[in-house]
């Protein structure tokens, strides 16, 4: 599992991963005011079983830089864009928590076809 002092970035967002690099894709969105930290028991898991497991720390926290503005519909582009960086076709399942959640559903609800659960 990825838990240096200064963790990889995709897309302008610092994260932590754990798993097979071919493995099948969860990516972990934390809540207010978190970060992927919280996310480290669930990508041990996950990688136990054979799933990569990412978790970016949004714009602003952990080890992401801010990126102004931070709304929410600036939060789904970033999401976006870094679910593009690690995965570019293949299906994610989502692990979502608070802030995380509305974060992800929208970019759910704007990429059905990329979703393989939540």
């Amino acid at each position: 599992m990825t838990d240096a002092p200064h963790l990889p970035t995709a897309a302008g967002l610092a994260y932590r991963a754990g798993g097979p690099e071919d493995g099948p894709l969860a990516v972990c969105l934390h809540g207010w005011p978190e970060s992927s930290w919280m996310w480290r028991p669930t990508l041990a898991a996950l990688a136990a079983r054979g799933v990569r497991g990412v978790a970016p720390d949004l714009a602003g926290f952990g080890e992401s830089p801010v990126n102004r503005p931070g709304t929410w519909t600036a939060h789904v582009a970033e999401v976006a864009a870094f679910v593009d960086a690690v995965s570019p076709d293949a299906p994610v399942a989502l692990c979502m928590h608070d802030w995380g959640g509305l974060i992800g559903l929208r970019w759910a609800c704007d990429n059905p076809d990329r979703v393989a659960a939540m």
